[in-house]
């Protein structure tokens, strides 16, 4: 489904339809509901600055439960430049009558305001986004409610949004923290934005609320100070669409956090206080949600979301929020551990309060986690060993003496220089003794590769092809496997069990033959040519995951400018029938062979992320293509590309997704089997992303 919202003419600016429209068409926006919802903030905003303005409604029906009404009634390009025009002038004319700089981001429209609730609060800086690392927290907390009548004000959420505030800023390493306290909607959709941006592919970002949350037709809202809603109305449709312009949509805010792809995303929302909705008939009342407010949400991969109180539970003013801080602020508590001691202490706190006074009943916190396991050891307040390990991985301090590292290096280029069918560039000792860093690939210690290495050797394009399959060769201290040129059949039979229908079975030759590596990249070897380390488990041996299939590209060409190989010869990623070749080994079965014994896999000790190498290889001498990392392939994946007889095929010249195979230690093994494909977006990272490398022939 195609958009058309002045696109041609360009209607571009602090509001920028061409890019909304740009992101549903590369699958950025999921669905039609998620379109239709940012576009109307995106409408509300530009009404808000231009009042007299009026955007004709253009084009077509967008179809779906909230915003069926919306059209679009097309317009031909002269009005529309006009319009344009217009807008345009209208905007920079009150920019510059209200002594406004125009925003950088294409979303925060209006300036946002200094103080918000009468407390001065720093306004968030038009960072760049995200940050290779880093913490950072939106806290929120919202006493007076305009349009509530006294009984439902609350009294002790700004100052639990400022112990969490506080408590952020203390923690080590710090959070880069924004408080908020009685925000209005406008307000604190502009600041979440611009959170949003900074926090994208972080080490933590966390979303913190304190106030009144409500479920409404399985839809959860947390409301602002100016949410304008004191009676549900009997029209659900309406309802809906009144609570998601007025509050804060909680499945929207999650989805826009998982975007972030932040290593650790916590949503804490200690908001299970009285539901202020009040009935328009006692049929409604009952659709309305539990009266402790917020129903349970499932997370999104990543997160974890902390209730103040379980599904059908009232919380005790200020009691948790009070713990949780003291138990964050505990030096190398990690967070499974921070949320499980808040919970045992609430619940018994709670039960001891409800004994002295009937009125108020026990509750305990409740949360729901898909953490990975990153987030696992995550500790807001590090200990001092934990923060010296942190520095280690960032490269502070050396793990290895610089007379180790030479010493290896030695021994490395005497063992390389007494076997002839081995290449292997020599170094000049003194300039590796400069890089602090060793890095081991495959079996092989070697320093860290230099800039700009020296080589003394020519290799000819025959001295790349290897003599048999399995055979093993190091390139740049890589072990590498040679596959063969050969013919085989790609897919899998229309009776293996768990196959999906894009798996036709098909003939497939690969006219080349070329070497691939020995295991998954390692992070000891991505750090050595690229710098810093993304993955969200650490360890020298583990494989680098949390890589896009971008960042696995820019790896290739870093490598391929560091050597020095025949032409034609390069480093790249395996395209999809180099890899099932690969994986096969000349099998024919699902896998190539016991996947208990070949593959990390969540079926069988798959709790974690495990060393390369570890498991038996297959027939070739190739470890971990079942399991551990999903591993990028080059080409982009198509469900119907398979074409028998391909000779050396790419996949398709364009798509959306590129390839990764083999599945991962989180996957079932149905999802590791040599024929099972799958994909994503290539700008996407996980904790179960990785790749390896093939060095072949374009001539």
């Amino acid at each position: 489904m195609k958009f058309y919202l002045f696109v041609e003419e360009k209607v571009t600016g602090p509001f920028d339809f061409d890019d909304l429209c740009r992101k549903w068409e590369r699958h950025e926006i999921s669905s039609e509901t998620l379109f239709c919802q940012e576009l109307s903030r995106q409408w509300q905003r530009i009404e808000t600055i231009v009042p007299e303005f009026e955007l004709s409604k253009e084009a077509i029906s967008i179809p779906n439960e909230r915003y069926e009404n919306v059209k679009f009634e097309k317009r031909n390009k002269r009005a529309a430049l006009g319009l344009t025009v217009f807008c345009i002038c209208g905007l920079f004319g009150w920019m510059i009558l209200s002594n406004k700089a125009i925003p950088q981001s294409v979303r925060a429209i209006g300036p946002v305001d200094s103080k918000v609730g009468g407390e001065s609060q720093p306004s968030p800086r038009p960072d760049s986004p995200g940050s290779s690392s880093g913490r950072f927290a939106l806290v929120i907390g919202v006493d007076n409610y305009k349009f509530l009548p006294p009984d439902q004000q609350l009294e002790v959420a700004v100052s639990d949004a400022r112990l969490m505030a506080d408590t952020l800023k203390k923690a080590v390493p710090p959070f880069d923290t924004i408080l908020l306290t009685d925000v209005t909607q406008n307000n604190a959709e502009s600041v979440f934005d611009q959170f949003i941006s900074k926090a994208e592919d972080s080490d933590c970002a966390l979303i913190y609320f304190a106030g009144h949350g409500v479920e409404y037709h399985g839809e959860n809202f947390l409301l602002v100070s100016d949410t304008a809603v004191s009676r549900v109305s009997d029209d659900v449709r309406r309802m809906k669409r009144r609570l998601g312009n007025e509050a804060i949509a909680l499945q929207a805010m999650l989805d826009d956090l998982d975007a972030t792809r932040a290593r650790v995303k916590l949503v804490v929302l200690d908001c299970c206080r009285d539901n202020p909705l009040e009935s328009a008939s006692s049929e409604t009342r009952s659709l309305i949600g539990s009266p402790g407010g917020l129903a349970r949400v499932t997370p999104p991969s990543g997160t974890l979301i902390s209730y103040s109180a379980d599904v059908g539970q009232k919380a005790i003013d200020g009691l948790f929020t009070g713990v949780l801080t003291k138990n964050m602020a505990t030096p190398g508590l990690t967070i499974m551990k921070v949320f499980a001691s808040t919970r045992m202490e609430v619940r018994e706190t709670s039960r001891r309060i409800a004994k002295e006074n009937s009125r108020i009943s026990s509750h305990e916190p409740a949360e729901y986690n898909k953490l990975d396991p990153a987030g696992l050891e995550f500790a807001f307040v590090e200990s001092v060993k934990d923060n010296q390990k942190r520095e280690r991985i960032n490269g502070q301090s050396n793990l290895v003496s610089l007379q180790q590292k030479i010493s290896k290096l030695e021994a490395a280029l005497a063992a390389k220089e007494s076997d002839n069918s081995e290449n292997l560039e020599p170094k000049n000792v003194t300039e590796v003794a400069k890089t602090n860093n060793t890095s081991k690939s495959g079996g092989s210690d070697l320093p860290k590769f230099p800039e700009a290495p020296n080589s003394s050797v020519s290799l000819s394009s025959r001295d790349m092809t290897g003599n048999r399959a399995g055979e093993v060769r190091a390139f740049k201290g890589i072990d590498m496997i040679w596959c063969p040129a050969g013919t085989f059949l790609m897919g899998s039979p229309a009776n293996e069990p768990l196959r999906d229908s894009n798996e036709r079975k098909h003939r497939v030759t690969l006219t080349k033959g070329f070497w691939i590596a020995k295991t998954e990249t390692t992070q000891v070897l991505w750090e050595s040519v690229m710098r810093g380390n993304p993955s969200s488990t650490k360890g020298t041996d583990l494989p680098v995951e949390s890589v896009s299939w971008h960042d696995a590209l820019g790896f290739c060409k870093k490598l391929n400018l560091m050597s020095k190989l025949p032409n034609g010869w390069q480093w790249s990623l395996p395209t999809e029938a180099q890899w099932e070749y690969a994986c096969r080994a000349g099998t024919m079965e699902a896998f190539a062979g016991n996947l208990r014994s070949i593959g990390w896999f969540d079926d069988y000790g798959g709790e974690r992320l495990q060393s390369v190498g570890t498991k038996d290889p297959n027939p070739w001498g190739i470890h971990d293509m079942h399991g551990n990392v999903q591993e990028w392939c080059h080409d982009w994946y198509s469900s119907n590309s398979y074409t028998d007889g391909e000779r050396d095929p790419e996949g398709p010249p364009s798509g959306v997704y590129r390839v990764h195979r083999g599945g991962s230690w989180r996957n079932f093994a149905q999802y590791c089997r040599s024929a099972d494909r799958d994909n994503a977006l290539p700008d996407s990272r996980s904790g179960a992303h990785g790749f390896r490398v093939v060095l072949k022939s374009g001539n």
